[in-house]
């Protein structure tokens, strides 16, 4: 039989798969650490996202929005409708879909323009102290507590990222 119609010997392709589960066993941790830092940058986007749609929601609707950070629960967050009632805006509930579902169920009881909660995946979480926002209908940005410009801190516990908004609306994320 000539040399060219031979197949390869056991020997030579277990050879083969040993080299390629090596390569991969190498290549490993640098794709979760790649897979993982993807996952905050994502993240990151999406909490500064949230924070552009509030504003251009608050601008369009000619309403006050107000941004919750952990809310109801730490790494989550929601943007809600401020109606002027203290009883409704400052409720411990507020930010349960239970009791203010989304989409609106019944639109002659407000709030009506209350987003979804978003959950941050990936055990990512928003630093604790993360002081909500207020926008007003001008595009204005206030803290409940604390001054501006206010720094959101993005972290899975091993990095972190931040979000600077100003008083004007001004949304980076680094």
């Amino acid at each position: 039989m000539p040399a060219s119609a031979r197949g390869f010997s056991l020997i030579e392709l277990m050879l083969v798969v040993l080299i390629l589960s090596i390569m991969a066993v190498i290549a490993l941790p640098g794709t979760a650490t790649a897979f993982r830092r993807y996952q905050l940058a994502a993240a990151t986007r999406e909490v500064a996202a949230q924070v552009r749609s509030a504003r251009l929601r608050a601008v369009t609707a000619n309403e006050t929005m107000r941004v919750r950070f952990n809310c109801p629960a730490p790494g989550q967050m929601r943007v809600v409708q401020v109606v002027g009632t203290p009883a409704i805006d400052d409720a411990a509930d507020r930010c349960s879909a239970a009791v203010y579902p989304y989409p609106d169920q019944d639109v002659a009881v407000q709030p009506n323009h209350d987003g979804p909660v978003m959950v941050l995946r990936g055990g990512i979480r928003l630093a604790g102290n993360t002081p909500d926002i207020d926008i007003a209908p001008t595009g204005r940005i206030t803290t409940q507590t604390g001054g501006l410009p206010l720094t959101i801190v993005v972290t899975d516990t091993r990095e972190t990222r931040s979000i600077t908004i100003t008083a004007a609306g001004q949304v980076r994320s680094s």
